[in-house]
């Protein structure tokens, strides 16, 4: 099925076969039913904050499965891989019921008790509540509340959350009930709404007396459940609703005389009498006099919409003179020895009596036929039905009781030193008071001893083939023997208690044991280009049991790793290392202690970023030497991809010579252990731009292709066309459902495509999914949130996030982004920057047409320009040259870099604003024209020293905006550097990948320790950098992106903190990959 949809999003699994596609929802829906049709208990998840569902299966436990990629029982890879935020996680269960589980997808999470009351401070039931989160209010979660008025969401951590509500008693908007939650901690909050909630109009009198002994009514109730009911969110089918059946509901009882009975069917207000309001549970009787009717009532009239599940019975009975009395007696016996057993509860409707020490018993009742239940702790209830009693009549009803034979339980076995098994367990217990039975003085039956059995793990079933290896054993442990001479499997122990006559119990069993099936695996992990493989994960994973524990993964240290204890089977090896090729190797038999070796081919990466813009060539540079591997040179093919015509150190190269036309140049990378692959391009008349072109949509009016390919675009919706576009006009979005759909542009996935496109956006609000494939996700996707942040990329599962992106969108004025893909190299640029870059993407698997907006709900709100796709990834200097040529407004950065200490001039400091960059002179003077926009970072680089920057410039139509820098240093030539003050800079490069410098001053020797930690957004420690004692003066320290386990961390935001003395400095990094 392709990862993609169009407006028709439908629930029905037949439908979604039907139509072969589908995106995570389909995906999940169609999941639920196929494994419920296996009769695997199956559920969804959905995270509407986090834009994502998916399932859950059971198998001894809810394990999550994410459908689309494959992951199964890693509830964290939402959060800790993709980069996800959760507001609010919760199952939608075949009811139709949503359960909160947020607490198990995200590792930090906070409680929101919401109690809703009516304007005199009663609970509301049945108030439908929305959760919302964010500054747009978006609905993340509902629930209804039960008899207290209450419901319970459980939340992500660090977020803000609005409630509104929707009920009989009242509706309010959305009101913020917290502005930032804490892991851990409960908020409870409570909405007064201005109605009134039902309630039973009622005056209590007293209870009529009769003088007759005629008749008599009983009445035993309890409210055993109540039921919350509420419109099922996510249904096809309109008003339809779920019944969650909770436990303890909540009752009135009454009695009353036919005259308030009818008061109260009228909703007036009646008399009533043996009242009980607001209960779970009760009991009355009522003797009743003649000559009138009375009624006893249960009552849900102070409920608004919450059923409630009643237990309970009525029962009129007579007195002897106008009805009689009866007998029911009997002898209650051991059924294993005939003796009597005293001390039996004996019911028959509303009587009750116990067995003397005879076990014989009797009690008087109303004629009538009488279910009667026998029940006594250690023995089996015995039920006898249909005794019918009459007039002065006795019903004889014995029983004979059953023992109940308790089994032992905790058994745990182990091996110990000596070889063999050690088993222990905990002794036979009743379970309602955990009193051991051989101390129950009214058990007949003694317990004597206990059975040993050892059997293979799988085969508990099969009793006849456990082997018997401890006989009455007494205690409450064993040691066996036998256990050394087993062959090699997985065993596990049965413990079986011996009663008096040789009764056993059911069996226990133990944990399972492990017969001589562990061996260790050694491998070594080597590289072609010599390069120390540290740091390389080797993964071993059992091919027979892919989703459990026997899945185990090292970190290389010192050229390999050992796994001291590997279960038998048949395994698959992976070995992977950043900038090698992953090593696999399948079907290894793993039966005794084994040597494995992985050879890790060096990846040298193709040259990314080829262009050629008015007769000069340009590519971005080659990624840095390794330990083992340097760069040497750049090969220039003109034409002739097979010798080349130069050789060059440079970034550029000037292709002017070779004249005008239609030319092709192609660049390689050559290092000391080998050359790339020849990345080519061609160009006409010394230009790139419309090379590979497919679609340009200048939207001058209309959706007209100017590229001349003919794949003009279609208008839907009302789409208007303005006069203050970048180029010409522009077109306005404003509207639901306003979309331009190109269906000519890659009917098929391309293996390498380029978008560009100018967004002037008015607001975030309701934003998704702007520029698209038409498929959307699975072929590419631009999709913002309402904070401004960015999701783009091919699928859902490497794509750019906010985590990973060092910039959003501007709102009120242009953006111009580029997304570059190329084989899974990827790239995004904003205003000519890049702002995400890595190398992993994953491929297109289908793109159906391009489409600027999107054709369900959300809008663009804002304004496009100039749009062009190519089927090739841009390069750099082509993605600048269109933003500085067509950018309409222009100013002026300028400013001094000196030292703080004697304020003289800092030369050849490199100041570097977006994709613009300024050197200091030797007054320490720098200036550069600019684009007139916003600069979240304007930074300041001096040789090896440090970083500085400052944030958030914003530089107007022919404005100049003057920023200074200053060094806490002498200068470079100056032997002794000693800091003004203690300081943490900033690191460099950031964002990074895959290492980056962090730099700091002390400016006096630190008596305490000096640390530098890094811990990630939920503030949990990484990695520790330093803890030493430190000398004034400059320090610098490279992390290389692993904690302290020496394994890589995932893309994202990191803190970096400094402690020296009273000094305490935190600074924040991105890591890109």
């Amino acid at each position: 099925m392709s990862f993609t949809s169009n407006s028709e999003r439908p629930h029905q699994p037949v439908r979604i076969y039907a139509k072969h596609i589908g995106r995570c929802g389909e995906y999940s829906d169609f999941t639920s039913a196929a494994t419920r049709l296996a009769l695997i208990p199956s559920t969804g998840i959905l995270s509407i904050s986090g834009d994502h569902t998916w399932n859950e299966f059971w198998d001894e436990a809810w394990i999550s499965w994410e459908p689309v990629n494959g992951y199964i029982n890693n509830p964290l890879v939402y959060e800790n891989g993709w980069g996800k935020v959760f507001g609010s996680v919760f199952e939608i269960r075949s009811d139709g019921v949503l359960t909160p589980v947020t607490d198990k997808y995200s590792e930090g999470w906070a409680t929101l008790e919401i109690y809703i009351l009516d304007v005199n401070g009663e609970p509301v039931d049945g108030a439908r509540l929305l959760l919302g989160t964010g500054a747009g209010n978006i609905s993340d979660n509902v629930g209804v509340t039960d008899n207290d008025g209450k419901y319970e969401f459980i939340v992500g951590d660090d977020r803000s959350y609005s409630v509104s509500v929707t009920s009989s008693a009242g509706n309010t908007a959305y009101q913020q009930i917290i502005d930032n939650t804490e892991p851990g901690q409960t908020y409870t909050y409570v909405i007064n709404l201005t109605g009134t909630m039902p309630a039973l109009d009622y005056t209590a009198v007293t209870t009529p007396e009769d003088t007759t002994d005629d008749y008599k009514i009983f009445a035993d109730f309890t409210a055993e459940n109540q039921v919350v009911r509420g419109v099922i969110p996510f249904d096809d089918i309109d008003n339809s609703y779920y019944a969650h059946v909770l436990e303890e509901g909540m009752i009135n009882f009454f009695m009353t005389s036919e005259t308030g009975f009818n008061d109260y069917t009228s909703y007036d207000n009646c008399e009533i009498f043996e009242e009980q309001i607001d209960v779970l549970n009760g009991a009355a009787e009522f003797d009743i006099p003649v000559g009138e009717n009375w009624y006893a009532i249960l009552d849900n009239g102070n409920s608004m919409r919450n059923p409630q599940h009643v237990k309970g019975w009525f029962t009129l009975y007579s007195y002897d003179e106008t009805g009689g009395m009866g007998t029911i007696s009997g002898t209650v016996t051991d059924a294993s020895n005939s003796n009597p057993v005293a001390g039996v509860n004996i019911t028959a409707g509303v009587y009750e009596t116990t067995t003397s020490t005879d076990g014989t018993y009797s009690m008087e009742v109303y004629p009538n036929t009488y279910d009667i239940t026998f029940a006594a702790e250690g023995y089996s209830t015995v039920v006898q039905t249909g005794i019918f009693v009459t007039n002065n009549g006795n019903a004889t009803a014995d029983a004979d009781l059953m023992e109940l034979i308790y089994a032992p339980s905790n058994v745990e076995a182990d091996i110990i030193e000596n070889g063999n098994a050690f088993i222990s367990w905990n002794e036979p217990a009743f379970q309602s008071n955990q009193r051991a039975m051989k101390s129950t003085s009214q058990i007949n039956r003694e317990l004597t001893g206990y059975n040993i059995y050892v059997g293979l793990n799988g085969d508990e079933g099969n009793a006849n083939n456990w082997v018997q290896v401890g006989f009455g054993v007494t205690g409450s442990s064993f040691e066996d023997s036998v256990w050394p001479a087993l062959p090699e499997n997985i065993y596990r122990y049965a413990v079986r208690a011996v009663f008096t006559g040789d009764l056993l119990s059911a069996p226990a069993f133990s944990n399972i044991l492990y017969k001589n099936m562990h061996v260790t695996v050694n491998v070594a992990v080597f590289t072609n280009s010599g390069d120390d493989p540290d740091g390389a994960i080797v993964n071993l994973r059992n091919q027979e049991c892919t989703n459990s524990a026997f899945n185990y993964t090292e970190v290389v240290e010192e050229g390999a790793v050992v796994f001291d204890e590997i279960l038998k089977g048949t395994y698959t090896l992976t070995v992977s290392l950043a900038n090698f090729e992953t090593f696999v190797s399948e079907d290894i038999e793993i039966l005794e202690e084994v040597n494995l070796q992985a050879l890790l081919n060096e990846l040298i990466q193709s040259i990314q970023g080829l262009g050629v813009i008015e007769y000069i060539a340009y590519w971005n540079a080659v990624p840095a030497d390794a330990i083992n591997r340097s760069f040497q040179e750049y090969k220039v093919f003109v034409d002739d991809m097979t010798t080349p015509a130069t050789t060059t150190n440079e970034l550029s190269f000037d292709v002017s010579s070779i004249g005008s036309g239609v030319h092709e140049i192609g660049i390689s990378a050559v290092f000391s252990t080998g050359e790339s692959a020849i990345s080519s391009l061609e160009y006409e008349d010394g230009n790139s731009m419309f090379t590979d072109i497919v679609g340009y949509y200048e939207l001058d009016g209309d959706a007209t292709d100017s590229s001349g390919n003919g794949n003009d675009g279609q208008i839907n919706g009302d789409i208007t066309f303005a006069y203050d576009g970048v180029i010409g006009l522009c077109a306005e979005f404003d509207e639901e459902a306003e979309y331009i759909l190109a269906p000519d542009v890659f009917t098929t996935a391309p293996e390498a495509f380029s978008v560009s496109w100018w967004l002037l956006p008015e607001t975030t609000f309701n934003w998704n999914q702007q520029v698209r494939a038409a498929v959307g996700w699975d072929g590419f996707n631009f999709h913002t949130s309402n904070e401004g942040t960015i999701y783009t990329g091919v699928t859902t599962g490497t794509r750019f996030n906010p985590n990973t992106c060092s910039e959003g969108v501007t709102i009120n004025e242009w953006n111009f982004f580029t997304f570059a893909y190329d084989n899974g190299y990827s790239c995004l640029f904003k205003n000519g920057h890049m702002i995400a870059q890595r190398d992993n993407m994953n491929a297109p698997i289908a793109w159906d047409g391009f489409q600027i907006g999107h054709s369900n709900a959300n809008t663009i709100d804002g304004k496009v320009d100039d749009v062009r796709v190519w089927e090739r990834s841009v390069g750099t200097a082509e993605v600048q040259h269109i933003f500085t040529e067509n950018y309409p407004f222009w100013g002026t950065i300028e400013g001094t870099v000196t030292s703080a200490i004697n304020g003289d001039p800092v030369e050849g400091a490199v100041i570097t604003a977006g994709m613009f960059e300024a050197v200091s002179d030797a007054a320490g003077f720098y200036t550069m024209d600019v684009a007139g926009c916003s600069y979240p970072l304007v930074s300041c680089v001096v040789d090896d020293y440090d970083i500085e920057f400052v944030e958030d410039i914003i530089v107007g139509d022919g404005a100049t905006v003057v920023i200074d820098f200053e060094y806490g240093f002498v200068g470079s030539d100056d032997p002794i550097l000693i800091p003004v003050t203690t300081k943490l800079h900033n690191n460099y490069p950031n964002p990074f990948n895959p290492s980056t410098t962090i730099s700091f001053e002390l400016n006096t020797e630190v008596t305490d320790i000096t640390e530098l930690v890094i811990y990630n957004v939920k503030g949990q420690k990484v990695k520790q950098l330093i803890r030493d004692h430190l000398s004034a003066g400059q320090h610098s320290i490279i992390w290389n992106g692993e904690d302290n386990s020496n394994k890589p961390v995932s893309s994202g935001i990191y803190f970096y903190q400094l402690k020296a003395g009273d000094v305490i400095q935190t600074k924040k990094m991105i890591l890109m990959k």
